[in-house]
C-alpha cells in the first residue's frame, strides 16, 4: 500500500522562486476547473499577509497546499491552488510593469514566461496556460508575456475605455482587472522607490507551497476535496466533468469542454449540479443510496451510459429540457397557465422531485399535454407534501411516474394513469395527522385547517396557490421579489385594543395562525404596524401605496371590521377553494377528481 501511494503522491516544499522557473516547467489549468473568480478582499489579503511578513520578520510564508496532477512529459495541471498561484502571478506582472529596475524586470519576464530551447526541443511558453475563455479573448498577453511593455497597465486602460469588456462581477475577466487595479494601488504605496527588489527576493525565497505531486487524476480529485481548506469543494459536477473529459479523444476535449461551461454560464452552477441529479434519477428512478459519484461509477457507467461523449451529450439534453420547461419557460409554446405554475412550483416548493418526471414527459412526448400533465403532477406534489408523505416515499411515488412515462405509449396513457392515482381512495398510514378516515382527502383537510397552518413549510405556496388560481392568466407577469405573509387579526395584540374586544382569548389561540387569517405582502415586514387597529392595517399597511398585488389580500379591502365570524367564513372560503384545486370536491361534497 505504501509503494503505490508513493507512486501517485510526492510531497515537497516549493518556493515561489522555484514554481516560476525552468525548473520546474510551465502550468495548465484543467478544463474542469472553475474560472478565476478570486475577488478585491482576496488580492488585498493576500498582499497584506504576505508584506506584514515581510516587513515584521522576514521568516517564511506558507501559502497553503498546492496539489499538482502530471501525466508524463506534459505540463503540471493545477488540482488545487489556482487562484492564489494566478493571483501571485498577477502581483508580479504589475511589479515587472513598474520597476524602475531593469535587472528586476528581466528577472520577473523570466518568471512569468518560459523561453525555449530549440536544441532541447523546449517550446517557448506561459508559465502558467490560464483558462481556455480567456485565451480566446487574448487576456494571457497582458500577464505572461516576454514583452517590456507596460502589459497590466494597457490592461487598466483598455477596460477603462470600454475596449476589454466584462459581463459581470462573475466574468473572469472582472477578477483579473480587480487583482491588476488592487496589487497596482498595492505597489504604489508600499513598494516604490526601490522597495520592490526586496520584497519579489522575499517573494522568491520565502513565500512557499507545499506542494503534492501526484500522477493519478481520479487519485489527485480525491486528495483536493480532502486538503481544500481555503476554497470551495470540487462538486460532484466538477468531478464527473473531469472523469468523462479524460474518456475524450485529446483533439475534441474543447469542444465538450465549451459544451458544459457554456450551459454553467446560462444555468449557473448551482443548477449545473440539480442537472446531474435530474441525470442519475432518470437513469436509475430509485432514491440516491449512495454518494452521486459512486451511483454513476457503480450504477450507471458501463451499464446504462457510456463514459464521454454520451455522458456530454445527455448532460446537455437534460440541460437543455430543464432550462426551456422550468427555469425559462416563457420561452415554450404552450399555455400562460403551464408557465405561471411550473414559475411558482419552481421557486416555491422547497424540494425538486417533481422536476425529473416532468423532464421525462417533455423527453418522450414534448408538449403534447404537457398543461395537462404538470397540473395533475402538481396535484400529487402538493397533496403528498401537504399530507405527510416523507421524502423517500414521495421520491418513490415520483420516480413510479418516469416508469410509467417510459412504459406509456402516448401523453393521453399518461395523463389516464395519474388521474387513476389521484382518484384512488386507499388507506394511508404515512400521514402525520390523525383520522379516522386516513384518505388523502381527510388529511389534507385536516392539514389545511390546522389553527397553527402559518408555522407550515407549504403555508406560503398554498397561498400564492390561491391566489394564482384568481389571476388572469394571460396577462400574470409572475410572483417576484420579497413575498411575506402577514396576519390581520395580529399575533400579540395588546390587552385593551379592538383586537381583544371582538376576539376571545380562546378565539386568538385558535385562528390567528390559521389560513383565513393570513394575507400575502410584496414588502418586508414591519413589526411597527402589526398591532394596528383593522383600520389603520389596512390603509397604512396593507395597502399602502395603492393596490397590493395579491388578489387574496386585495379582497379584505371591502371589510370594515374584522371578526370571529367574518375570519371563520374566510377559512371555509379558502379551504373550499383549495379542495376544489386538489380534489375537485367541496368541503361536504367528497367527489372525483
Amino acid at each position: 500500500m505504501t509503494d503505490d501511494i508513493d507512486k501517485r503522491v510526492k510531497p515537497d516544499n516549493y518556493d515561489i522562486g522555484k514554481l516560476f522557473s525552468s525548473a520546474f516547467g510551465v502550468f495548465e489549468i484543467p478544463q474542469f476547473q472553475r474560472p478565476f473568480s478570486w475577488k478585491e478582499d482576496n488580492f488585498d489579503k493576500l498582499f497584506e499577509d504576505i508584506y506584514a511578513s515581510f516587513e515584521n520578520s522576514k521568516e517564511e510564508y506558507f501559502l497553503g497546499p498546492l496539489l499538482l496532477q502530471k501525466e508524463g512529459s506534459k505540463a503540471y495541471s493545477i488540482i488545487d491552488g489556482q487562484q492564489r498561484l494566478m493571483s501571485l502571478a498577477i502581483l508580479l506582472a504589475v511589479i515587472k510593469d513598474h520597476t524602475k529596475s531593469d535587472e528586476l524586470r528581466k528577472s520577473i519576464s523570466r518568471s512569468l514566461y518560459e523561453e525555449g530551447d530549440k536544441h532541447k526541443d523546449l517550446p517557448s511558453a506561459p508559465r502558467i496556460e490560464i483558462w481556455e475563455d480567456l485565451k480566446v479573448r487574448e487576456i494571457d498577453k497582458y500577464i505572461f508575456t516576454p514583452s517590456e511593455s507596460k502589459n497590466t497597465i494597457n490592461f487598466l486602460e483598455t477596460v477603462k475605455n470600454g475596449v476589454i469588456k466584462y459581463s459581470g462581477k462573475r466574468d473572469p475577466v472582472y477578477s483579473i482587472y480587480k487583482a491588476i487595479e488592487v496589487f497596482t494601488d498595492k505597489y504604489r504605496t508600499y513598494l516604490r522607490d526601490g522597495k520592490d527588489d526586496e520584497f519579489v527576493t522575499y517573494l522568491y525565497q520565502k513565500v512557499y507551497f507545499v506542494g503534492i505531486v501526484t500522477y493519478n487524476l481520479p487519485y489527485a480529485i480525491k486528495l483536493f476535496n480532502v486538503l481544500n481548506t481555503r476554497g470551495m469543494p470540487l462538486t460532484p459536477g466538477d468531478i464527473l466533468k473531469a472523469v468523462n473529459l479524460a474518456e475524450i479523444d485529446e483533439k475534441d476535449r474543447e469542444k465538450y469542454a465549451k459544451i458544459w461551461r457554456d450551459i454553467e454560464n446560462g444555468i449557473g452552477r448551482e443548477n449545473v449540479e440539480k442537472v446531474i441529479e435530474f441525470m442519475r434519477t432518470l437513469l436509475l428512478k430509485t432514491k440516491a443510496k449512495k454518494g452521486i459519484i459512486d451511483e454513476f461509477e457503480q450504477n450507471i457507467f458501463g451499464n446504462l451510459l457510456k463514459r464521454g461523449e454520451e455522458f456530454f451529450k445527455f448532460f446537455k439534453e437534460i440541460a437543455d429540457i430543464y432550462r426551456a420547461t422550468i427555469i425559462e419557460p416563457e420561452s415554450l409554446s404552450t399555455t400562460p397557465q403551464y408557465k405561471n405554475l411550473v414559475s411558482l412550483m419552481r421557486d416555491y416548493i422547497p424540494f425538486d422531485g417533481w422536476i425529473s418526471p416532468l423532464i421525462a414527459h417533455y423527453r418522450k412526448f414534448e408538449l403534447n399535454k404537457i398543461d395537462r400533465f404538470l397540473t395533475l403532477l402538481e396535484k400529487k406534489t402538493v397533496i403528498e407534501w401537504v399530507v405527510g408523505y416523507t421524502p423517500s416515499r414521495r421520491i418513490a411515488s415520483l420516480n413510479e411516474i418516469i416508469r410509467n412515462i417510459e412504459n406509456s405509449d402516448s401523453a393521453n396513457q399518461v395523463i389516464k394513469k395519474l388521474n387513476e392515482y389521484l382518484s384512488r381512495k386507499l388507506p394511508r398510514e404515512m400521514g402525520r395527522f390523525q383520522s379516522y378516515d386516513r384518505s388523502e382527502l381527510a388529511l389534507f383537510k385536516i392539514a389545511v385547517n390546522e389553527s397553527d397552518f402559518y408555522s407550515e413549510k407549504y403555508s406560503k405556496y398554498l397561498l400564492l396557490r390561491l391566489d394564482l388560481n384568481i389571476v388572469d392568466q394571460e396577462s400574470f407577469g409572475g410572483y417576484g421579489g420579497v413575498i411575506t405573509i402577514e396576519h390581520i387579526l395580529p399575533q400579540n395584540p395588546p390587552p385593551n385594543s379592538e383586537w381583544c374586544r371582538k376576539f376571545s382569548k380562546e378565539d386568538r389561540e385558535t385562528l390567528t395562525n390559521a389560513i383565513g387569517n393570513l394575507v400575502l405582502l410584496g414588502r418586508r415586514k414591519n413589526s411597527s404596524a402589526r398591532n394596528f387597529s383593522f383600520e389603520d392595517k389596512k390603509n397604512k399597511y396593507f395597502f399602502k401605496g395603492g393596490m397590493t398585488p395579491f388578489h387574496i389580500t386585495l379582497e379584505i379591502k371591502k371589510y370594515q371590521e374584522w371578526t370571529p365570524k367574518l375570519l371563520r367564513e374566510r377559512q371555509n372560503r379558502l379551504i373550499n377553494t383549495l379542495l376544489q384545486l386538489y380534489f375537485g370536491v367541496s368541503d361536504n361534497n367528497e367527489g372525483q377528481t
